[in-house]
């Protein structure tokens, strides 16, 4: 790498880098120039993104150069029709340049020209977007700098989002001037206040979104300063500033949707994109813009603006200053979800001002002297009293909570149930597996040695081994009578997202964000084949009962069967939205889907034909036969469990005791169902005698 030469970014034009030769500047920013070029090869134009580099100290460049080749491959598995597609990347004399697709139609920012817009007009342009990253956080991707500049148009006028990955790249330590160009830590005027202390998160691109819709129907920006420092007080100290006292026009609905989106907390916020784009959908189908609608996230909630100003006022920043003096880690985006440390503000005479400033903040908002953070929950659990009889459409209204395990402040994302059903396994928020006894809920053995999420566990089928599978993209192999790692296998080149065991337990499966299926020999951790063809994230994967045939589901819309043997692909059925989890059905027939549309989808194995449409309430996370196939259970992004009768797909049960579900269960026996939550619980559920 060339890092002594510091090429003349401004001056590219009628040069040539590799096959694409530079036609025209499209625009400049602080992290990156923008030019019109020719792909000699393709012969078709493009748009070249090159790094700027001349604020980057040559260790820091070397470190720039390094990330960025990673950096391109996650930003080119992205594939959204509201996401501007990176066909290619390379490096020019020591600049890192991204290849895009060429969009004549311009800017939002552009568009804009400090003008408001009509504000169903606003939301409709946005809500492609908010879909965008919605998908992006799925694959564990922040935007980290949304903004107008990044909304691209093209000539028919749909927006499609840029510069995904580029704060990333640069997101280093030390920079010579980042105050002045805003490179690492993204635009002053857009940033979350978690953002600012360099702990940025989906909820922030959810902030950065919000700045933009109150942008476009007020025509200016909620908080404005000549300098960074001077936004962030802002920021922290001073109310939002109410959208209608610049556009009264703007229905009260939408002034709900800001003003929750615009949260200085995080926990006021929307819990995540999907629900933030869907409260843009609700106030679109309101009659008369003046008509207020709900926006919050549980169904039939009501909210009123005196309640969501409350949530955004100063008295939440104490709660934001507790939040970033513990210092907790937070998973943020890139490839394979990695962890990142927050970074430190002293970077040059500017960020110490800046730092100064940031540290004044967080003094003013601390907490009254005596006040401490509470600490991590120890587990603990009631006792569960043993179920009258299996789960059936019979019972089901019959079915209520046996008892809760707490697992801590970190979230269950994955459960599974030992054969014998005496034992129950839970993946962790915090890179743990955790083995309880299920008559009483007491932790048997934590499980360590995983670096990032545990997001699916799995026991063989004589219960003498567990597989996990973690966001930092390798598989464990445990032995579960001591929690022995008996072999860790890798190669993944992304988060793993499902783990299954063949009927026999001689296989293992796994599904990634690398959009692949691995099929692994559990002997000795050989890998057998690797299943290729999905062009999104795997996000669920099982074998059928006789172990013949593979399923896996895939934010591509699709699910594919695959005959175990050989690996060849038997069918594709095309689902109607991003599939998120799939089961067989006992008797291995039927395949249930859920997906990020709200429904789940029961299709015959046989031909693939589509035999129901059972629709939820929001995204369904995990679903599972009972195991004498009568009835479907199915976690929901609306903090739900449900239970559905299998043959006509009848509503037979609602259970709340949740929030943010990630994984239903069924014992083998179908006494119990079991639901792990992002509120860090376990619940047991079944008929009390």
């Amino acid at each position: 790498m060339k890092n002594q030469i510091k090429v003349n970014q401004s001056n590219l034009l009628n040069q040539s880098l590799g096959r694409y030769h530079i036609l025209e500047q499209l625009g400049e920013g602080g992290m990156a120039v923008v030019y019109k070029a020719y792909d000699t090869r393709l012969e078709t134009d493009v748009a070249v993104k090159v790094i700027r580099t001349e604020n980057l100290a040559p260790s820091v460049l070397e470190r720039a150069l390094k990330r960025f080749e990673r950096e391109a491959k996650a930003l080119a598995r992205l594939r959204h029709p509201n996401i501007v597609k990176v066909t290619d990347y390379g490096e020019h004399e020591g600049a890192p340049y991204l290849v895009m697709e060429y969009l004549p139609g311009g800017t939002l920012k552009q568009r804009l020209q400090g003008k408001p817009m009509a504000w169903k007009e606003a939301v409709q342009l946005l809500l492609p977007i908010a879909e965008a990253l919605d998908y992006a956080h799925s694959r564990n991707m922040i935007h980290r700098d949304v903004k107008p500049s990044n909304i691209l148009l093209t000539e028919r006028g749909q927006p499609v989002l840029t510069d995904f990955g580029v704060a990333k790249i640069l997101d280093l330590e030390e920079t010579q001037d980042l105050t002045s160009t805003g490179m690492g830590v993204g635009t002053p005027e857009y940033m979350a206040p978690e953002q600012w202390v360099g702990q940025p998160s989906p909820l922030s691109d959810e902030y950065a979104l919000g700045v933009v819709l109150y942008e476009m129907v007020t025509g200016r920006k909620p908080y404005t300063a000549d300098t960074p420092a001077a936004i962030l007080l802002k920021q922290a100290h001073e109310p939002l500033p109410r959208p209608a006292e610049f556009a009264p026009e703007v229905p009260e609905g939408v002034e709900k949707i800001l003003l929750k989106a615009l949260a200085k907390d995080q926990e006021n916020r929307y819990k995540d994109m999907a629900s933030f784009g869907a409260a843009l959908q609700a106030v679109l189908a309101v009659k008369g813009e003046t008509a207020p609608v709900a926006v919050s996230d549980v169904p039939g909630e009501e909210e009123t603006l005196d309640t969501i100003e409350q949530g955004t006022s100063t008295a939440t920043v104490r709660g934001e200053a507790e939040a970033h003096s513990t210092a907790a880690k937070v998973q943020v985006g890139g490839v394979g979800g990695k962890k990142k440390k927050a970074w430190g503000w002293v970077v040059g005479g500017g960020l110490l001002v800046l730092g100064l400033l940031v540290g004044v903040y967080l003094l003013s908002s601390a907490p009254h002297k005596g006040a401490v953070t509470p600490a991590r929950s120890v587990p603990t659990a009631t006792e569960a009293p043993i179920p009258s009889g299996p789960i059936s459409p019979q019972n089901a209204a019959q079915v209520e909570q046996l008892a809760r395990f707490v697992n801590g402040t970190d979230g269950v994302w994955s459960l599974a149930f030992s054969p014998d059903g005496q034992m129950l396994a839970s993946g962790s928020a915090d890179n743990t597996i955790r083995l309880w006894r299920v008559s009483d809920g007491a932790p048997l053995r934590t499980l360590k040695g995983h670096t990032n999420v545990v997001t699916s566990v799995a026991f063989s089928p004589d219960g003498q081994t567990l597989a996990s599978g973690s966001a930092d993209w390798t598989i464990g192999l445990w032995r579960v009578s001591d929690g022995t790692l008996l072999r860790t296998l890798e190669g993944h080149t992304n988060e793993i997202n499902s783990v299954a065991f063949s009927g026999d337990g001689q296989t293992l499966a796994s599904g990634s964000g690398d959009d692949t299926i691995r099929v692994w020999r559990v002997s000795d951790g050989a890998l057998l084949r690797t299943l290729e063809g999905h062009t999104g994230r795997v996000n669920s994967v099982a074998f059928s009962p006789d172990g013949q045939t593979l399923a896996s589901g895939s934010s591509d819309n699709t699910i594919r069967l695959w005959r175990v043997s050989d690996g060849v692909l038997l069918r594709t059925v095309k689902g109607y939205y991003r599939i998120i989890s799939v089961a067989f059905s006992p008797d291995g027939q039927t395949l249930a889907s859920g997906s990020s549309h709200n429904t789940i989808r029961l299709w015959r194995v046989s031909d693939g034909a589509l035999l129901r449409t059972v629709k939820g309430y929001d995204r369904i996370i995990s679903v599972a036969f009972s195991p004498d196939g009568q009835t479907l259970a199915s976690g929901s992004s609306d903090n739900t469990i449900r239970f559905w009768r299998v043959n006509d797909g009848a509503l037979l049960r609602i259970l709340i005791g949740h929030d943010r579900i990630k994984s239903v269960a069924f014992s083998l026996d179908g006494r119990t169902l079991a639901s792990g939550s992002g509120d860090g619980t376990i619940c047991l559920w079944g008929v009390k005698p």
